[in-house]
Formats: C-alpha cells, sequence, structure tokens
C-alpha cells in the first residue's frame, strides 16, 4: 500500500499531489480533474439524484440500502451507456485505476454525489454525511471483496462549508477544502491486514452554508476471495461453474428484480447492491 503512494508522488506530479498525512497515508490531489470532465460528471447527475441511504440488512438477511440519520445528502450512480460510455468519464476511471494501481473491473460506478446548502451547520435542512468508513464489513463475504481505496472528487467550488474534515487521523483532525477539479484518495483498510478497517481514516462530509456541492466518489476492491474474479466477472464466472452456485430458493422479489435485468450495467448495479446470490439463473 506505501509503495502505491509513494508512486504517486512520484509519478503523478502533474497532478498536483499533496501527502497531508504519512500513517495513514492520505493523498490530496490539487489538480485531478480537467474543467471539462468535472463538468461532465455534473451532467450525468442532473435530474437523477435521489435520498443517499446506508447499508444494512433487509428482513431477509440481504445487504441492502437503508435509511440513516447520518446522512442526509442526494446520490445517484454513473451506471447508464450514457455516462459510463462518456469518453470524458472513461478517461477519469482511467486515471483512477492507473492512480489506484487496480484494475477497472474492481471499480464500483462512481457515485455522484449533491449536497444543498443550509443556513448553519445545525439547522435541520442541511445535507451532511456525519463520521464514518467507506469499509463494509458484508464485502467480505462478496465476489469483489472489500473497498480498498476511496478517490473522492471535487467537481465545483464551494463557496461555503462542504469540505471533508479527516476525523481519527494520528496527526490531528484535517479538512479539504471543497475546489473544483482537487480530490482525495486515502485507504479504507490496513496495509498489512486488507480484510480490516482502518478506523483511522474516518470522515465525514461537511455540510454546505453557501452554494452547493457536486462530487464524484470512487471505489477500488481489491481483496476478494476469489482475487482474479472481479465484479463484472462474478456472473460469468458464476456460470461457467468457477463459483458455486447460490442454494437458497429464488424469492418472489428476487424473480421480479432479475426480470428487469436486461443488460450487463443492471446486472452490475444489482452485484453491487449484495443481490447476486439470488440474481445468477439456475
Amino acid at each position: 500500500m506505501n509503495s502505491t503512494f509513494e508512486r504517486v508522488l512520484r509519478e503523478f506530479a502533474h497532478l498536483g499531489p499533496e501527502l497531508i498525512s504519512a500513517d495513514p497515508p492520505v493523498l490530496l490531489f490539487h489538480s485531478f480533474l480537467s474543467a471539462e470532465e468535472a463538468d461532465a460528471f455534473i451532467a450525468h447527475g442532473k435530474g437523477k439524484y435521489t435520498e443517499s441511504r446506508g447499508v444494512g440488512v433487509d428482513s431477509e438477511g440481504r445487504m441492502t440500502d437503508v435509511k440513516t440519520e447520518i446522512r442526509t445528502s442526494s446520490h445517484t450512480w454513473c451506471q447508464e451507456a450514457e455516462c459510463l460510455d462518456d469518453p470524458l468519464v472513461q478517461r477519469v476511471t482511467a486515471r483512477v485505476s492507473d492512480v489506484t494501481r487496480t484494475p477497472p473491473a474492481n471499480g464500483e460506478f462512481a457515485q455522484l454525489v449533491y449536497y444543498n446548502s443550509c443556513p448553519e451547520p445545525s439547522h435541520p435542512s442541511c445535507a451532511f454525511y456525519r463520521r464514518h468508513s467507506d469499509f463494509i464489513a458484508g464485502d467480505v463475504h462478496r465476489n469483489q471483496g472489500v473497498r480498498i481505496y476511496t478517490v473522492f472528487m471535487y467537481l465545483n467550488d464551494v463557496e461555503e462549508g462542504g469540505g471533508t474534515r479527516f476525523t481519527d487521523l494520528p496527526s490531528g483532525q484535517i479538512t479539504t477544502e471543497a475546489r473544483r477539479g482537487k480530490a482525495i484518495f486515502w485507504p479504507s483498510v490496513l496495509a498489512d491486514a486488507p480484510y480490516t478497517v482502518d478506523p483511522r481514516t474516518h470522515h465525514e462530509a461537511l455540510p454546505v452554508t453557501r452554494g452547493e456541492k457536486y462530487g464524484a466518489r470512487g471505489h477500488s476492491a481489491t481483496s476478494s476471495p476469489h482475487p482474479t474474479i472481479h465484479l463484472p466477472d462474478a456472473v460469468l464466472a458464476r456460470a461457467r461453474g468457477m463459483l458455486p452456485r447460490p442454494h437458497p430458493p429464488l424469492s418472489a422479489a428476487a424473480a421480479r428484480r432479475r426480470e428487469h435485468m436486461d443488460s450487463p450495467v443492471r446486472l452490475q448495479d444489482a452485484l453491487r447492491q449484495g443481490l447476486h446470490d439470488e440474481l445468477i439463473p439456475r
């Protein structure tokens, strides 16, 4: 892990990397996105944002999205062909892959986030994401493995507020300002224990008190029980008998979901949400 961050400092000077924490490593890029790339992500997200949710378990024991009090922002996913096939988006995806040294197949769809403004940080209308980790424990048992890295990209200049605060760094709290084109890169796991969350990189998205905030978040998962089989490949691998088939019967709700899995994009999104055990045809 340390070699990955050292390589960025050595080989990506054109992106303006600054090491704001050495242990754990946290990098701030001052020039990660061009204005054109940032505008592309904003355009793909507008009109599609919905209430952001957390990760929980439903009544049938499956991981799913649940309403949470610690997150009141809005988000959508770059998962439709219009976004995925955009050359500007593909250019950024390749850059994230290069910086993190993980194949694009290990990455989730880019999550596009939006934060509205509020009169003051304590106002009930504020959009925020309280202290949390991007690590999801349940991912240990999923084909893509746990989230190793996060790259968060700022798509616009925020007039006031909207920064990202790392709350538990040994060197003390650090807050990065939301400025167009900048990005932050950090690990969610320990370097010597990639299935274990690193609590030192807990962070929070601060409320916007003037203006609005657009962002794009990319997660890379590299710690898989089947390390050569990544998220999009899991479908083919199971179909070819390379992975064990699920044994519970297909529920009515899952059958309805499968009827709508008419494209690789939708199927990959279902996998991301932890529904893969019920979506693979028998």
